[in-house]
C-alpha cells in the first residue's frame, strides 16, 4: 500500500517527521494525521488576531483559529515529538491544535501544520504555543475548587 503521505505529496519535512515510508508505524501515524481534520471539525475552536507588532515575517498570519484536542489527538502529539523532549511535545500539540490560518483550513493530513510553523516567526510560534495552553489549562480558582473538592473515601 505505501505511505499515504508519499502518495499525497507530502513535503519531505513532514515524512521525515513521520519516518521511513515503508514503516508500518510511519504509515499508521500518517492516517491518524489525516484523521486529525475530520475529528477537530467538530470540537470547540477559539480565534487568534496576531498582533502587528508579532508579524515580524511575511509569512505571519493575521488570524488563527485554534481548537481543543482530543485525547487520540494529543496521544498522537506524543507520536510525533518521537525525540522526548517537552519543548517539542508542546510544539507538536500546539501545531496540531490550528485549524486554519487567515481562513484557510489546516489540513494535517498533507502536512499543512508542519508547513506553517516553520514559515512562521518566533514570535508566532510563541503565541501559537501561548494560545494552546490557554485553551486547555484550568484557571486557577478552577484548580483551587478541584483541590478543595478532595474528602477521603
Amino acid at each position: 500500500m505505501g505511505n499515504p503521505a508519499v502518495q499525497q505529496g507530502v513535503p519531505a519535512g513532514r515524512a521525515d517527521v513521520l519516518g521511513d515510508p515503508l514503516d508500518p508505524v510511519a504509515e499508521a501515524q500518517t492516517l491518524d494525521l489525516m484523521s486529525v481534520a475530520r475529528e477537530r471539525a467538530n470540537q470547540p475552536k477559539y480565534e487568534f488576531k496576531v498582533p502587528h507588532s508579532c508579524r515580524v515575517k511575511d509569512t505571519d498570519p493575521r488570524k488563527l483559529v485554534m481548537c481543543e484536542l482530543t485525547a487520540g489527538q494529543e496521544e498522537l502529539g506524543a507520536k510525533l515529538a518521537k525525540d522526548g523532549t517537552g519543548m517539542r511535545l508542546a510544539s507538536e500539540l500546539a501545531k496540531l491544535s490550528v485549524y486554519s490560518v487567515d481562513g484557510k483550513v489546516v489540513n494535517h493530513g498533507e502536512a499543512g501544520g508542519e508547513f506553517y510553523w516553520a514559515k512562521w516567526s518566533a514570535k508566532v510560534r510563541r503565541l501559537v504555543l501561548q494560545g494552546y495552553a490557554k485553551i486547555h489549562n484550568t484557571k486557577d480558582e478552577e484548580d483551587d475548587g478541584f483541590l478543595e473538592s478532595m474528602t477521603p473515601v
